[in-house]
């Protein structure tokens, strides 16, 4: 996957640049009680085998300079694609593949090693570890190598765009947030989301969370405010007619960077685009608590992997717009949050 994941016996969490997220289905849902202890900062909610290792990940992603560019650039993305752009959304995947691509194993060694030296600590303790000059230089590295790999892709943006992207995604990842599925008062299980670490006090990656957490009526406000500038709400919401679209493009613009970046000699990933496919699809499930239906599960990675030359074919993409409607709002809303 295109993304930072645990490594244990279970896939119990991914990090991706701003949230952890927990596969409900291998970790039970939270409580709010228990989501809320995790808001307010109680060390005794939190999980160490996914939350530290996760937490390290987050260190190690603040100094990267191009993964928070390109964490800025999703909110860009977003913004365009929701005024007619498809180009955004694909340039935007090509650059967050390359990205991955070249980033997940320098990122996952430093991750390895940090965790080593910080076995049985408390998370108090845990924040006060600092990257070496070693780790520092090998995120510099990948950071360069991603860079180089955007670029072959015709992918990189301009140097204004570049500096707004690292402003935006700067804010961002100064939040470490966790996404969680929770039952509600009705016994409903949603989604919820607060943030673990914040100088920012949650107002970007847990805006929309009006009730976990300690909070004051400054920073409630300004959460209100943030909901009311919402891309997808100003842009007439996020339909299934767009996240169909988007998922298409996410996955067309993913195969066609991996198919590449392999043909020019940059790292991918060993599994493939196949391999991927059945992964994504695995996880996507998982997390959005969907039924196992083998059946299911085995037509959408053949839907996705059908994304593969979509780029070639503006009717090929409006076709595959309209299968991707066929599946679950979920798993739709899914790939479109995934990578944020």
């Amino acid at each position: 996957m295109l993304s930072f994941t645990f490594r244990g016996t279970r896939i119990t969490g991914t990090y991706n640049g701003r949230f952890v997220f927990r596969a409900p289905l291998e970790v039970s849902p939270l409580s709010i009680a228990a989501l809320k202890a995790l808001s307010d900062g109680e060390e005794s909610a939190l999980d160490p085998d996914i939350l530290q290792h996760e937490y390290l990940h987050w260190l190690t992603f603040r100094r990267s300079k191009f993964g928070i560019e390109t964490i800025g650039r999703r909110f860009r993305a977003r913004s365009e694609f929701m005024h007619g752009s498809s180009n955004a959304v694909v340039d935007y995947y090509r650059q967050r593949t390359a990205y991955f691509c070249s980033a997940y194993d320098a990122h996952e060694d430093i991750v390895d090693q940090l965790q080593k030296e910080c076995a049985g600590l408390p998370l108090s303790q845990t924040r006060a570890i600092v990257l070496g000059a070693n780790e520092l230089a090998k995120v510099a590295s990948a950071d360069h190598q991603a860079r180089e790999a955007t670029r072959a892709l015709r992918a990189l943006s301009s140097p204004p765009r570049r500096f707004v992207d690292f402003a935006k995604g700067y804010v961002a990842t100064r939040e470490y947030g966790l996404q969680n599925y929770v039952p509600d008062d009705s016994g409903k299980v949603r989604i919820r989301e607060v943030a673990l670490s914040s100088g920012t006090q949650g107002l970007v990656n847990a805006a929309f969370e009006t009730e976990i957490g300690a909070q004051g009526t400054f920073v409630s406000l300004l959460k209100r405010l943030r909901r009311s500038l919402n891309t997808e709400g100003r842009a007439g919401g996020l339909t299934m007619h767009k996240m169909s679209t988007w998922a298409v493009l996410k996955f067309a613009a993913e195969a066609d960077a991996l198919r590449r970046l392999s043909d020019r000699g940059y790292r991918t990933l060993p599994e493939g685009f196949a391999g991927y496919t059945e992964q994504i699809v695995d996880f996507a499930f998982r997390y959005t608590l969907s039924p196992k239906d083998r059946l299911l599960q085995k037509n959408l990675v053949a839907l996705l992997r059908d994304c593969d030359l979509a780029l070639e074919s503006p009717a090929q993409i409006k076709r595959l717009t309209d299968r991707f409607m066929e599946f679950d709002e979920g798993v739709l809303y899914y790939f479109y949050i995934h990578g944020n």
